[in-house]
C-alpha cells in the first residue's frame, strides 16, 4: 500500500491569502499568488513540507466563494472521501479569514457555514481559523482588526460554535515564521475523520454535486442538530477524486 504524508488543508474564501500562506510555509514561491480579490488558484495544488522534522502534505485550495464555488466544494468533498477510502490521514484545516473586511458578506458567510457542515462539530478541534491581512504599521487598523476578532469569537454564532468545540483563533503576520508557527499547532494534533467521511451516503451520485453546492441554505440547522460521533464508518466516493493537477514535491 502506498504511503501518503498526513494532509493539512488551507481553505477559505478568495483573496484571503491561502496561496501566499502556502508559499511562505515552504520558503519558496511555488504557486502563483493573486494580487486582488479575484481568485488565482483554480485547482487544488499540494506540496510536501517538513514541520519540525515531520513531513506533511499541504493542500492549497481554490476560493470557496468563487464563481466555481459549487464545483470546488463538491470536488473537495470527493477528495475527502477518496482520501478516507485510501486511508490517508487529515491532520487539520487552516481556514483563512480576511480581517480587513468591514463586514462578512453572504458568500464568505456561506463558505464558512459549508466548512461546518462538511467537517462537523467533532472535527473543529482540528481547525485553526487564521485572521490575515493585518497592517502592523497602522495601530488604528490593528485596533479595528482586534475588535473584529472579538466579534468573530464572541458575537458570531457559527464561529462561536467552532471555538466552543475546540477550534483555535490565531493571527498570521505574513511571514514564514508565522505560517510555520500556525502549522505547528496542526501538526501536533491527532488525525481527524471529517463528517462527510463518516457519512457513507454523503455522496451517492452526480446529483449530489448540486446538493452540495446548495448546502449553505440548510447547513446551520444541520450542524446545530449534529450529535458528536466517535464511531468510524466507511466512506464512499464514486468515480474517484478529482485530479490533483499541481502536486509539487520538493
Amino acid at each position: 500500500m502506498a504511503y501518503y504524508k498526513p494532509a493539512i488543508f488551507i481553505m477559505g474564501p478568495s483573496g484571503t491569502g491561502k496561496t501566499r500562506f502556502t508559499n511562505l510555509a515552504t520558503g519558496r514561491t511555488l504557486f502563483e499568488e493573486g494580487t486582488d480579490l479575484e481568485t488565482c488558484t483554480t485547482q487544488v495544488q499540494s506540496v510536501e513540507v517538513a514541520i519540525d522534522g515531520r513531513q506533511v502534505e499541504i493542500f492549497d485550495t481554490p476560493g470557496l466563494d468563487s464563481d466555481e464555488g459549487g464545483k470546488v466544494k463538491a470536488d473537495l468533498v470527493r477528495l475527502f472521501c477518496q482520501m478516507y477510502k485510501e486511508q490517508r490521514t487529515i491532520l487539520g484545516i487552516v481556514y483563512m479569514h480576511d480581517i480587513s473586511q468591514i463586514r462578512i458578506g453572504k458568500p464568505v458567510a456561506e463558505s464558512y457555514k459549508w466548512l461546518l457542515e462538511t467537517c462537523g462539530y467533532t472535527a473543529m478541534r482540528n481547525v485553526v481559523i487564521v485572521t490575515n491581512m493585518w497592517i502592523p504599521e497602522d495601530p488604528a487598523r490593528i485596533a479595528v482588526g482586534q475588535g473584529r476578532e472579538r466579534e468573530l469569537r464572541y458575537g458570531d454564532p457559527c464561529y462561536m460554535a467552532a471555538f466552543d468545540n475546540g477550534a483555535l483563533l490565531l493571527q498570521h503576520n505574513n511571514t514564514t515564521q508565522s505560517a510555520l508557527a500556525i502549522l505547528r499547532q496542526v501538526v501536533r494534533k491527532e488525525p481527524v475523520v471529517l463528517r462527510c467521511q463518516r457519512t457513507s451516503n454523503y455522496l451517492r451520485d452526480e446529483q449530489d454535486r448540486q446538493s452540495i453546492a446548495n448546502t449553505e441554505s440548510t447547513c446551520v440547522n444541520s450542524v446545530y442538530s449534529e450529535k458528536p460521533q466517535t464511531q468510524r464508518s466507511g466512506g464512499y466516493c464514486p468515480g474517484g477524486c478529482f485530479p490533483l493537477l499541481r502536486r509539487h514535491r520538493r
